[in-house]
C-alpha cells in the first residue's frame, strides 16, 4: 500500500478534527443581515478549559485533556466523542442526550514529568456525569407579534399540558476529568451555557425579559467515575452487603441440606426423618423445596366455598403488573414522548390508567376473608381472644412475610446499587438504597406510610403498612359482631360511612386529585406528588374499600349459615352488574384523567370514595355468588 506524504496525513487529521467541531460548533448560517446560529444551544465545555477557581487538578486535567484533543490523541478523542453534542428530538419531548456512558468510562489518558509526581495518579480518567438543566422561557414569550408560532410557545404548551412531558427539563451526560467534582462541573456548566441563552431571546433580543432563564443541577449521585484500585466504596454498604450475602447462603444451605433430608425419606421409604425427631427437624422441613413445591402445586380443594379468590387474585396481579409495565416504560427517557402524550386521549388509555382501583381488590378480599373465617373460627371456639388473633397474625407474619420483607429490605440497602450500571442507575436506584438504609425501621414497624412517605423504603411496599393498619381495627370490630351482632353491626356501617366522609374531607380540603393521574410529570418523582402522600398510600384513604369487604363477609358468612345458594340462572345477571359496576369505576376516572379536565375541589372529592364505592360494590357481587355457589369449578 502506498503511504501518503506527510502533508496528506496532516490533512486529513485537520479534517478529521473539524469534523469533531462540526456538529456543535459549525451550525451557523448565512442571512442577507450577517450570520445567526441556527442551534445555539449546544455548548462543548469539553473545549475550554476550566476556570482559575476550580481545584488545581481539574483545571491542569482539563488543560491536558484539551490540548491532547487538539493534537488526535485517541483518549482525549474518545472522551469528547463521549459527551453528549447536539440534543435531538427535545420539541418532541426527547430530553435526554446522553453521550456514550460506557466509551467515557473506558477513557485512561496518561499524565507526564511533574505533574505525575504532583498529584500522585499517573492517568487521567474519564468522568460521567448527567447533568439536569431546566430552563424557563422568556418572561414574553406570550406576547410573541409573529403570527408563527416559536420553540417557547411550544414549550409553554407543555408546561400548561398535565400529561405532557416538559420541554424546558433537559438531560445531558459530558465526560469530564474525573480529578473534577459534580460542584465544579456544574458551576462551570452554568457559565459556559450563558451565550448559548442569549442567543435564545425572542427575535435575538438583548432584552433581559426576552431571554431564557436557566439553571443547571448536578450532584454527586449524578457523576460516575471507574473507581481506582486505591479507592475503596462506603465501608457501611460494603460491611452490610457481605453479611446480607452470608444470611442468604445460609438460608440455601439449609433448603438444600432439609431438601436432601426429605429426598432420603422419599427414596428409603422412611417418614421417621423430620417427623418423629423432635421439633428442629420439624421446623427444618418447613425450609425444604420439596414440600414448598408440593404446597404451590397443589390444587384446591373443589368443596372450598372461598377456592375462587385464589383466581380472582392472580387476574387482578396480571392487570397491576400490566398496569405498572406500561407506566414504567412510558415514564423512562424515550424517544418520541409526544407520540405516548397523544394516548392520553385515547379511551383504551386512560381506562388503563384510571385502572389504579383495582389494587382495591385485594383489600376487598383481606376484609371479606378476615369476617369470614375469623367469626368461623369464633364460632368453633368461643375461648378465643383478641390477644390470641394478633399473636397468631404476629407469628404467621414472622414465620413468613417478615424475614422475606426484611430481606428485601436489606437488598435495597447494600446489594442492589451493585447490581447494575448506567447514567441513571447511581441517581435512581442509589436514591432507593439510601431510602432504605435510613427508613429500614419504619417498614419493620409498619408505619412506612406515616413516617417520612416522602423517603419510604420500597415504595411499593405502603401495601403491607395499610393491610396491617386496617386488620388491626378490623378484629375488634369482627369480635364485637360476634359478641353483640347488633352492636358490632353498626360501628361496622358507622366506620364504613366515616371512612367515606374522610376520604371526601382529605380530598377536598386538601385539594387532592380523586385518583392518582399517572402523567409524565407525576411520575418523575412519585413521592413528592400529594396525592400520592397524602391519599394513595393512607390507610385512612384506603379504608372504604376494607370495610365494605368485610360487610360483603358478614353478608357471605350468613348466607353459609342459612345454606343460601344463587340459582345458576341468576348468575349471569349477577356477574353483568359485577361488570357495569367495575367498568363504571374505571371509565368514570378517565374523565379526570383527559388533559383538558377541569379540576374541581367538590367533584373530586366526591368522586374518591364514589369510585371505590362503586369497584367494592361489583367485586362484592362477584364473591357473593362465587362464595354461595361452586358450580364453575364441577
Amino acid at each position: 500500500m502506498r503511504r501518503l506524504p506527510d502533508e496528506g496525513m496532516g490533512m486529513i487529521r485537520r479534517f478529521t478534527f473539524f469534523l469533531l467541531l462540526l456538529a456543535p460548533a459549525a451550525l451557523s448560517v448565512a442571512g442577507e443581515n450577517g450570520t445567526y446560529q441556527m442551534f445555539p444551544w449546544a455548548p462543548l465545555p469539553a473545549l475550554t478549559a476550566f476556570p482559575a477557581y476550580v481545584s488545581d487538578r481539574c483545571r491542569e486535567d482539563s488543560r491536558i485533556y484539551i490540548e491532547e484533543l487538539g493534537k488526535l490523541t485517541l483518549w482525549a478523542a474518545q472522551m469528547f466523542d463521549s459527551s453528549g453534542k447536539l440534543p435531538t428530538g427535545v420539541l418532541y419531548g426527547a430530553t435526554y442526550e446522553y453521550g456514550n456512558y460506557d466509551q467515557c468510562l473506558s477513557v485512561e489518558g496518561e499524565r507526564e514529568g511533574e505533574l505525575e509526581e504532583q498529584f500522585n495518579k499517573t492517568s487521567i480518567r474519564g468522568q460521567y456525569c448527567l447533568a439536569e438543566i431546566t430552563i424557563d422561557p422568556p418572561s414574553e414569550a406570550e406576547g410573541n407579534s409573529s403570527s408563527k408560532p416559536n420553540i417557547w410557545d411550544k414549550a409553554k404548551e407543555a408546561q400548561m399540558d398535565p400529561s405532557a412531558l416538559p420541554r424546558t427539563h433537559l438531560h445531558w451526560g459530558v465526560c469530564v476529568p474525573d480529578s473534577c467534582t459534580a460542584v465544579e462541573v456544574q458551576d462551570y456548566l452554568t457559565v459556559a451555557l450563558r451565550p448559548f441563552a442569549s442567543s435564545l431571546a425572542i427575535g435575538n433580543s438583548s432584552d433581559d425579559t426576552r431571554k431564557p432563564s436557566y439553571s443547571v443541577r448536578l450532584s454527586s449521585s449524578m457523576c460516575t467515575t471507574m473507581p481506582r484500585g486505591d479507592e475503596n466504596s462506603d465501608p457501611d454498604s460494603f460491611s452490610g452487603g457481605i453479611a446480607l450475602c452470608i444470611i442468604i447462603v445460609i438460608f440455601v444451605a439449609i433448603v438444600i441440606v432439609s431438601s436432601l433430608l426429605e429426598l432420603y425419606e422419599i427414596i428409603e421409604k422412611d417418614q421417621s426423618i423430620l417427623r418423629q425427631r423432635g421439633i428442629v427437624m420439624k421446623i427444618l422441613r418447613c425450609f425444604s423445596a420439596i414440600t414448598n413445591i408440593r404446597r404451590l402445586t397443589s390444587r384446591p380443594d373443589k368443596t372450598e366455598p372461598f377456592a375462587f379468590v385464589n383466581g380472582i387474585k392472580v387476574m387482578t396481579l396480571f392487570l397491576i403488573i400490566f398496569g405498572h409495565r406500561f407506566i414504567f416504560n412510558t415514564s423512562s427517557s424515550l424517544s418520541n414522548p409526544e407520540y405516548v402524550e397523544t394516548l392520553y386521549h385515547r379511551l383504551d388509555t386512560l381506562m388503563l390508567m384510571g385502572g389504579t382501583v383495582v389494587v382495591d381488590t385485594f383489600l376487598i378480599i383481606s376484609g371479606c376473608l378476615l369476617v369470614v373465617l375469623l367469626l368461623g373460627e369464633l364460632e368453633r371456639n368461643r375461648k378465643l381472644s383478641i390477644v390470641l388473633i394478633f399473636v397468631h397474625r404476629f407469628l404467621r407474619f414472622n414465620r413468613g412475610l417478615i424475614p422475606l420483607y426484611m430481606l428485601a429490605v436489606a437488598f435495597y440497602a447494600t446489594i442492589f446499587p451493585l447490581v447494575g450500571d448506567g447514567p441513571t442507575w447511581k441517581k435512581n436506584v442509589g436514591q432507593e438504597s439510601e431510602y432504605c438504609a435510613e427508613n429500614w425501621w419504619t417498614n419493620l414497624l409498619f408505619i412506612n406510610t406515616l413516617v417520612n412517605p416522602e423517603r419510604m423504603c420500597m415504595i411499593q411496599s405502603w401495601y403491607i403498612a395499610v393491610d396491617m393498619h386496617l386488620f388491626a381495627i378490623g378484629v375488634p370490630i369482627t369480635f364485637l359482631i360476634h359478641r353483640k351482632p347488633k352492636i358490632g353491626k353498626s360501628v361496622l356501617g358507622g366506620i364504613t360511612v366515616l371512612s367515606a366522609f374522610v376520604a371526601v374531607a382529605v380530598t377536598y380540603f386538601e385539594e387532592l386529585d380523586p385518583i392518582l393521574l399517572v402523567y409524565f410529570k407525576t411520575l418523575l418523582n412519585l413521592r413528592e406528588n400529594p396525592t400520592f402522600q397524602n391519599s394513595y398510600i393512607q390507610s385512612y384513604m384506603r379504608a372504604l374499600p376494607y370495610f365494605l369487604g368485610m360487610t360483603i363477609g358478614y353478608i357471605v358468612h350468613d348466607a353459609l349459615k342459612m345454606n343460601i345458594k344463587t340459582p345458576k340462572k341468576l348468575k349471569p345477571p349477577l356477574l353483568l352488574l359485577t361488570l357495569v359496576s367495575t367498568l363504571a369505576a374505571v371509565v368514570g376516572s378517565t374523565v379526570f384523567l383527559n388533559p383538558n379536565y377541569q379540576h374541581y375541589a367538590l367533584t373530586a372529592a366526591l368522586f374518591n370514595p364514589i369510585h371505590r364505592l362503586l369497584w367494592s360494590v361489583g367485586m362484592g357481587i362477584l364473591i357473593f355468588a362465587e362464595a354461595t355457589d361452586s358450580s364453575y369449578y364441577t
